[in-house]
């Protein structure tokens, strides 16, 4: 069972990336998506045991935030998901203000299993931060995945905006749509998940 959650358009908002919008923050979305988690495991179709969170972009950086012990215990929300993918997110630090996670984006407690995408022509999400942090985490033997793509671009994966540009924090931004990168992505995500989440 899939469920695609759309926790911006109904509240009027768009994008994170220049602050919360009409009270949607990364806070706001971690609890969202914690409560997802607990919605699915009570589907009788759902393996309670296995559900997981695969995230692009802000979705990616929400899924990061997610993977901590104490976020996860001071949401009282349960055991929200058993292994998260985060394609291009930022992990520096989240600058969006009170109430906000405000503060660096990986969790230093982070316990569940986490594979994560970057691309090397990606200047809107820097892939160095993600390095810089990830790197000594995996070294520690934190149960994280990473893997670099040195070609990619931001939302290399969308095959609907290849071509996109927009005006970003480090200079234009152009999505690149790669459809070699895409499937070998997608085929790591369900080797990932079928790996840390094995079927009883």
């Amino acid at each position: 069972m899939t469920l695609l959650v759309d926790y911006m358009t109904q509240r009027g908002a768009k994008s994170l990336c220049n602050g919360p919008e009409n009270g949607v923050t990364y806070g706001r979305s971690v609890k969202d998506f914690m409560q997802v988690a607990e919605y699915l495991r009570g589907q009788p179709n759902v393996d309670p045991d296995r559900v997981a969170m695969i995230g692009f972009s802000q979705g990616a950086i929400v899924a990061l935030l997610s993977n901590g012990k104490n976020v996860r215990e001071s949401m009282e929300l349960g055991n929200a998901f058993d292994a998260y993918v985060s394609f291009y997110p930022l992990c520096g630090y989240s600058r969006n203000g009170s109430g906000n996670f405000a503060g660096e984006i990986i969790q230093n407690d982070m316990d569940r299993p986490q594979l994560v995408f970057t691309g090397g022509l990606d200047n809107e999400t820097l892939f160095e931060d993600c390095q810089k942090r990830l790197k000594p985490m995996i070294e520690q033997g934190k149960p994280i995945i990473y893997q670099h793509y040195d070609e990619a671009t931001h939302c290399f994966d969308c095959k609907n905006l290849n071509g996109f540009k927009k005006k970003g924090h480090f200079g234009e931004v152009t999505y690149t749509f790669n459809q070699e990168l895409m499937i070998d992505a997608s085929r790591k995500t369900f080797e990932f998940l079928r790996t840390q989440m094995p079927t009883k």
